[in-house]
């Protein structure tokens, strides 16, 4: 069967390279058309101070990435660009607490109303502890994100991989062919055996009905 495993696996790899999501100028356009039917544009996501351009162009990198073929599959991308858009906003909101702690440290130095340590780690911690009840609240807001996050990528590659599995599947199944010419195929291995008639002047066919037949291919085999 080495000659149908040589097919499927031709035939695999063309299929896998065609499930490649919209490549065309229409179906690109046709992914554009399902961001706006169903709500799917920055204005949902991006908050004043974000850039639009910065998360359009997260959405088309993902986009690419996943290759989505269909509304479902795009709708968990665009799951997957909200979540990352908002982990970040999450940690530039962790960043900015912490900048604004130090700046105000610094005041109070500057002003001779506070006593400085040279030790960073040490402002962290002071910076940590006063604003314990903040810091709880970014961290159980990133820990939702972050499920959120993972939850969409688990499902669309289940999708993926269904329908990948799926496609294959279609297309294996038209190389189940005549199984008279598979039993010829795998005869023609054996003829590698010493102990098969055929390397021993006889010719294995498969006649008319699949039955196989055997027919001296020397003289020396043939009677008289």
């Amino acid at each position: 069967m080495t000659s149908a495993t040589a097919a499927q696996r031709a035939a695999n790899q063309s299929n896998s390279r065609a499930s490649t999501g919209p490549v065309t100028a229409e179906g690109k356009a046709k992914m554009r058309d399902n961001a706006l039917r169903h709500g799917l544009t920055s204005k949902h996501v991006v908050i004043t101070g974000e850039s639009q351009e910065e998360f359009e162009a997260l959405r088309q990198d993902l986009l690419a990435d996943w290759k989505p073929v269909d509304t479902q599959e795009e709708l968990l991308v665009n799951q997957i660009v909200e979540s990352a858009w908002r982990l970040m906003r999450v940690r530039r909101i962790e960043t900015r607490t912490y900048e604004q702690y130090m700046a105000v440290i610094e005041k109070l130095s500057a002003a001779g109303l506070s006593k400085s340590s040279p030790d960073p780690d040490s402002t962290l911690a002071g910076c940590f502890h006063q604003n314990s009840a903040q810091f709880d609240n970014i961290r159980r807001y990133e820990a939702g994100i972050e499920r959120s996050y993972y939850r969409a990528i688990a499902e669309l590659r289940k999708l993926q991989t269904q329908r990948k599995k799926a496609e294959i599947g279609s297309v294996s199944q038209p190389l189940i062919a005549n199984p008279a010419a598979a039993n010829y195929n795998d005869y023609s291995h054996d003829q590698t055996n010493p102990s098969h008639p055929a390397s021993r002047g006889s010719r294995r066919y498969c006649d008319s009905e699949g039955q196989s037949q055997h027919v001296p291919t020397s003289s020396r085999s043939q009677p008289g």
